[in-house]
């Protein structure tokens, strides 16, 4: 490919590698990303850019005794610790407009997730205790969504499943989206497991309390169960607290639980350049999240083409709002697909079949017209239409 196509793939001056040959959907940028920490012991919500640098362990602080934090493509959220119940706060993506009651009458929420239409969070100490869903603006409210989820902690979701930690059976729960299909010991863990996180391909899990061991691990594990690694990432500091994007997972160290002796933890998805003082001075950091950075957006849409002449292809990008799933079809259009994380921007790679491959290669031109299904995290599908005309020279 020349170099001048190289520059144009590009987006917004920062690109990860995308297999065009593979056909294969890429990651776009990550600039003005962040990572986020609920500090217990701050009564705060922590806030770094996603290279370490402007850490404001004061981002929001109206919260009370944090114990998880999620983040989506318009706002924060965490869970409110009291000895009388509990809260779910919110806040604006630049910690504006807090509001530390935004769902009410919760019971030590020490899990917080989100989707393209719900919130999640854990009643720990309800008895018995559950997992809890709302709509995203607050309203129709069920305490009860999920029962029978042993002793939870920390939430996660992606477009098929809830995972929770169950930190009394030690081990990783699971449940269809519609709250069906209860899966109490999905996964095993070596410890008493804080938090979970999930990605396109796995899941992974801080064995915080693990007998006989001197520190704690970061668990990983396939997507279907399959394949645990109890010690995936080891040196890990008294973990709670795990977040996953695009290129990295992160985690809170707790350390000696002395307010500003905290740590923020960072590694490679493959687990390789481990730094577990990434980001220092945090307060008993329990919970971990990380967003999708400027391609942010609410609206799923498409935008810019960029043709691929000398292989006769294109890129599409598309603009995703929050985790799902995304789908390419269409008249004369080679069928791709895969679960993306978001918000971010997305690249699709358009290739020829059947009558327009041979067209193309022909007359090195074939019209063909792309069809887009995204469908968010538990959300509603929604389709675009590009036509294109595929150009091959020789």
């Amino acid at each position: 490919m020349p170099a001048g196509t190289d520059k144009r793939l590009l987006w917004l001056g920062v690109a990860i590698a995308v297999a065009l040959a593979a056909g294969v959907l890429g990651f776009a940028s990550r600039a003005d990303a962040y990572v986020y920490w609920a500090n217990d012991f701050g009564d705060s919500i922590g806030r770094a850019n996603l290279d370490g640098s402007g850490a404001d362990q004061g981002f929001i602080d109206a919260a009370t005794r944090p114990r998880g934090v999620a983040v989506d493509g318009a706002h924060i959220y965490w869970g409110n610790y009291s000895v009388t119940g509990g809260s779910i706060g919110r806040a604006d993506l630049d910690g504006t407009h807090a509001d530390p009651t935004f769902i009410t009458h919760t019971t030590d929420p020490c899990g917080v997730a989100v989707d393209g239409r719900h919130i999640y969070w854990t009643n720990a100490s309800a008895d018995p205790p559950t997992i809890g869903r709302a709509n995203l603006d607050g309203t129709k409210v069920r305490q009860g969504f999920l029962t029978g989820v042993g002793s939870p902690c920390g939430l996660a979701v992606d477009d098929a499943h809830i995972y929770w930690t169950d930190t009394g059976a030690n081990g990783i729960g699971r449940a269809e989206l519609n709250g069906t299909q209860v899966q109490g010991s999905f996964v095993s863990t070596a410890g008493s497991p804080c938090e979970v996180a999930v990605d396109n391909a796995h899941l992974y899990w801080d064995n915080e309390l693990v007998p006989g061991a001197t520190g704690t691990t970061i668990g990983r594990a396939n997507l279907d169960g399959t394949g645990a690694d109890q010690s995936f990432i080891t040196g890990a500091n008294r973990a709670c607290g795990v977040a996953v994007d695009g290129e990295r997972i992160y985690w809170g160290n707790i350390n000696s639980g002395v307010p500003g002796e905290g740590t923020i933890g960072r590694a490679n998805l493959d687990g390789s350049g481990v730094e577990q003082s990434f980001i220092a001075g945090a307060s008993r950091p329990v919970g971990v999240a990380v967003d999708g950075g400027s391609p942010a957006t609410s609206i799923f849409g498409l935008g810019k083409v960029i043709k691929h002449r000398r292989r006769g292809t294109a890129t599409l990008v598309a603009r995703v709002p929050q985790n799902g799933r995304l789908k390419l079809a269409g008249r004369g259009v080679r069928r791709a697909g895969r679960r993306v994380i978001g918000p971010a921007k997305r690249k699709l790679l358009v290739r020829a079949r059947c009558r327009a491959r041979r067209q193309l290669r022909r007359d090195g031109r074939a019209r063909v017209r792309a069809r887009i299904v995204y469908k968010a995290s538990g959300g509603e599908r929604e389709v675009r239409t590009k036509s294109l005309t595929l150009v091959k020279r020789s």
